[in-house]
């Protein structure tokens, strides 16, 4: 999609200089902290034979099968260390940062199609999840061709621009259900504004993708109804009234860790930028309504969710499908500006992205799965115990400690307790599922160990369930925390007489 030759010398120059910066910036220290139990269970899932992933029988429940069959292909020819798989989505965001230079020239002239992308480069939120193995920068880049083929579609009637819709909406909504909710948005603003005799060729065209549509109807509500909690519904707000920091600076910089105070602080500075752009350059921007559309939809049917039906249907992670169009209105604004305006949008927005991004790469982002898997092995030894630990945490336990198949670690198994139904569940790999745990499993062990979330669930609380349950917990050591406040802390389960 990008037409290099409506560029000048110069332009493809920088944009060749943005490429290779988007890259740099995505490699660099690209295995530096471990999968997270977010990343680790597609991870596994990944590697699971092809015919079950096609098939269905393993699939990560509410997510689309599409991106595990790519990272199962991925590999097999790549390899699966932390670095290898991360690859792929870091690899990903690089093309979202090409896409999104073709996306942009459908809008606006190709000088702040270059800076849309540089942005893009830069942008920490978009940084951080190209190194996390996960969905999202394929959803930034398929929201990026779809905004550019809609925006086609309706100047030209192009075949071509009708086909990258229909071909990108698919492959956006196989990869994450969130990627339908902008195409909703623009194909309902296209089929109002089209000229009548491309209606009809939309239309249709739409009907493909209305099929596999409501295919995945029912995995959304299978992702989204599990989380329908006070404390999630309300977290769920904090990220929508967070989303101006979020979208600009990255979750690092003086989000929730530094306290309420820097973080409206900066969320104050974000508003600012993103306000001044757009009143400087909103006005001059050609289908503009195409792009308001784009970012705006999403929002409202996750505050639509939030308010009527307590689900939460909106993060940072998510809101990464709303970037491409707001950094399209972004350059456009900051290239409007006056010429002193101009210069204070893009110092502020360089100099805070670096803040952000040096924080990002010398601070602790997510759990140490390698130091929790080292002191547990450490202190486990040899002896004859059981580990139990939440299902997701068990599965980054899988992957970092030494000798642990799928659920098999020195001798015995890998246990997952179950917070809300307070039972303890033993992974079947061959079943793909979730048993009750033998109780014979337990009172046989000389020790039990227990690795629990605690940021879900604190140590008091998880003491109490697991003592109906017939087990006492005991801290390995009061005094000992790792230096993160919610990293997960290891304890000592022991059977009750």
């Amino acid at each position: 999609m990008p037409h290099f030759a409506n560029s000048t010398s110069i332009e493809r120059y920088a944009l060749a200089a943005i490429v290779l910066l988007a890259a740099g910036l995505r490699l660099a220290l690209l295995d530096r902290e471990s999968f997270w139990r977010d990343e680790s269970l597609p991870a596994y899932l990944a590697c699971q034979p092809l015919e079950k992933l096609v098939s269905g029988e393993v699939v990560e429940v509410g997510y689309p099968s599409a991106q595990l069959m790519a990272a199962h292909v991925w590999s097999r020819s790549v390899g699966s260390s932390d670095f290898a798989l991360r690859l792929l989505p870091a690899l990903t965001g690089v093309l979202g940062v090409i896409a999104l230079y073709g996306c942009a020239l459908q809008f606006t002239s190709s000088r702040c199609a270059v800076l849309a992308a540089g942005l893009a480069a830069i942008n920490p939120l978009h940084v951080y999840l190209s190194q996390e193995f996960r969905t999202y920068t394929t959803m930034f880049l398929s929201s990026a061709l779809v905004l550019g083929a809609a925006a086609a579609y309706r100047k030209s009637g192009s075949i071509g621009a009708l086909t990258l819709w229909v071909a990108s909406v698919v492959v956006g909504m196989n990869v994450h259900y969130y990627a339908a909710l902008p195409a909703v948005g623009m194909f309902l603003f296209v089929a109002a504004t089209v000229e009548p005799g491309l209606r009809r060729r939309w239309w249709a065209a739409n009907m493909v993708v209305a099929v596999v549509g409501l295919v995945l109807v029912r995995r959304v509500l299978e992702d989204v109804a599990p989380h329908a909690t006070h404390e999630a519904v309300e977290a769920g707000f904090r990220h929508v009234a967070f989303s101006p920091l979020s979208l600009l600076f990255g979750r690092t910089l003086a989000w929730e860790r530094d306290g309420v105070g820097p973080a409206v602080g900066a969320l104050v500075v974000a508003t600012a930028i993103w306000g001044a752009a757009f009143a400087a350059g909103l006005r001059t921007l050609p289908q503009r309504g195409l792009l308001i559309v784009a970012a705006g939809f999403p929002v409202a049917v996750a505050l639509v969710l939030l308010l009527g039906a307590e689900v939460v249907a909106w993060d940072d992670r998510k809101a990464l499908v709303v970037l491409a169009p707001l950094l399209v209105m972004l350059a456009h604004g900051v290239a409007a500006a006056p010429g002193r305006l101009r210069a204070t949008l893009v110092g502020t927005i360089t100099i805070l992205s670096a803040v952000s991004l040096f924080r990002y790469y010398t601070e602790a982002n997510r759990d140490d799965w390698r130091s929790i898997a080292a002191l547990l092995a450490e202190q486990m030894g040899d002896e004859d115990a059981v580990l139990v630990a939440p299902d997701e945490e068990a599965c980054s336990l899988r992957r970092y400690l030494p000798g642990c198949d799928p659920c098999r670690a020195y001798g015995d198994s890998i246990v997952g307790f179950d917070v809300d139904a307070e039972r303890f569940v033993e992974y079947d790999a061959e079943e793909n599922r979730l048993h009750d745990a033998p109780p014979a499993l337990l009172q046989e062990a000389g020790r039990v160990w227990v690795v629990y979330d605690a940021r879900r669930i604190t140590g008091d609380a998880l003491q109490e369930k697991l003592a109906r349950r017939g087990a006492l917990l005991e801290r390995l050591d009061p005094d000992e925390r790792f230096d993160r406040d919610n990293v997960l802390a290891p304890y000592e389960l022991s059977a009750s007489p």
